[in-house]
């Protein structure tokens, strides 16, 4: 009978702590399967300082509204700001007229006596006239972009003092209508006679008119209002300052918690990783002071186009011999684009990660594509 007893106490704890030891355990990772992300996994809290991130990069001209563009916003500027030197472009847009819409940069040289160099560093494109959405257009661009190379810069064009160049970035024929574009480009303006930086004031032109009226539409007192209402945030027009993080990561992982989690999202962020968009255009097209852009209250921050360099050091304490990395999506499915050797773009399940990386020091790069599901998820795990 005490035999019996001791087996039985010896099952009942077998049992305990097969309940106690984390799911992720028992699943066998590969680089680059999608997996269920591991339960139980605590997420690191946004005050921590063992993530915590610079700003880097140039400014960002920021173009997502109006997002869906009807007849009344036609042969207007969309968005209308000034910039100097390095700057980033990004605009995404669905055509909802009934004609073809051509999209058009076009860049002013404000200056009244030295002319202007414009030239293209890197850029990647996306549009959904064959077919997909706005969200698989942005999946292209992003990508496009990321693997996009070209430090010198392709020279574009010399801009006389008070003229202007008119750079089409949608495809030839222009976006049919339903249909979505995602362009995503870094430029430099040089001064010719200094070779420093210049000043450039960049509009955002949706036309059906060809060319001809360019100039005039990147001139006007006001411009395309947006579709914003109290459920509708369409307000995402404006400049951020930085086009880039680098995020430096420490985590430990340990037999009580194996797995730790660090999130991309527009609620929150943790420390010094957040910038502010600021829009001289408020809603209704009227021209403002630089103000922040904000929904029902809640100020519009940066994710979207943003290139995160993360320095990952995960020690490892849990006594399980391996460390992997995961990137997803919890709350949806959603598009992941990222680099570590070379860039990789995927779709993931709601719940699921891509297995990306199977080494606790490592640099991974990644850029939150436009029309994404946020938030996105970053585990690290020990098995």
């Amino acid at each position: 009978m005490r035999r019996r007893m001791i087996n039985t106490a010896s099952l009942l704890l077998l049992m305990c702590t097969i309940l106690l030891v984390p799911s992720n355990a028992f699943a066998a990772y590969t680089i680059g399967t999608e997996t269920p992300f591991p339960t139980p996994s605590v997420k690191e809290s946004y005050t921590s300082g063992d993530v915590t991130f610079s700003k880097t990069g140039h400014p960002v001209f920021v173009s997502n509204a109006p997002e869906s563009i009807y007849d009344h916003q036609v042969n207007k500027t969309l968005y209308r700001d000034t910039l100097n030197g390095t700057f980033r472009f990004w605009s995404s847009h669905r055509n909802m007229t009934t004609e073809n819409v051509k999209f058009f940069l076009y860049v002013k040289n404000p200056s009244a006596t030295n002319s202007v160099k414009l030239y293209l560093i890197k850029d990647g494109y996306g549009d959904s006239n064959a077919g997909g959405d706005v969200t698989k257009a942005a999946s292209t661009a992003t990508s496009g972009f990321m693997s996009s190379k070209n430090a010198g810069g392709t020279y574009l064009a010399t801009i006389a003092p008070g003229q202007g160049y008119a750079y089409e970035y949608s495809a030839a024929g222009g976006i049919a209508s339903q249909k979505a574009i995602v362009h995503i480009a870094d430029f430099r303006a040089v001064d010719v006679t200094t070779g420093s930086d210049a000043n450039v004031k960049i509009s955002d032109i949706s036309t059906n008119t060809g060319t001809t009226n360019l100039a005039a539409y990147a001139n006007t007192a006001t411009i395309a209002s947006t579709n914003y209402n109290a459920k509708t945030k369409d307000d995402y027009r404006g400049l951020l300052q930085y086009s880039g993080r680098t995020a430096d990561i420490h985590l430990t992982l340990t037999s009580a918690a194996p797995a730790r989690f660090i999130t991309q999202s527009d609620d929150g962020g943790y420390i010094n990783e957040q910038d502010i968009l600021l829009s001289r255009w408020n809603i209704d097209g009227n021209p403002q002071d630089q103000t922040p852009a904000s929904f029902n209250g809640k100020i519009r921050g940066a994710y979207w186009c943003t290139d995160y360099t993360y320095h990952i050091n995960i020690t490892n304490s849990s006594g399980l011999p391996n460390v992997y990395t995961l990137y997803g999506s919890r709350t949806s499915g959603a598009f992941i684009n990222y680099k570590i050797s070379t860039v990789t773009n995927r779709h993931v399940d709601k719940g699921n990660g891509i297995v990306i990386n199977d080494t606790p020091t490592y640099t991974l790069h990644t850029i939150v594509q436009p029309s994404n599901n946020l938030p996105l998820s970053l585990d690290f795990v020990a098995q």
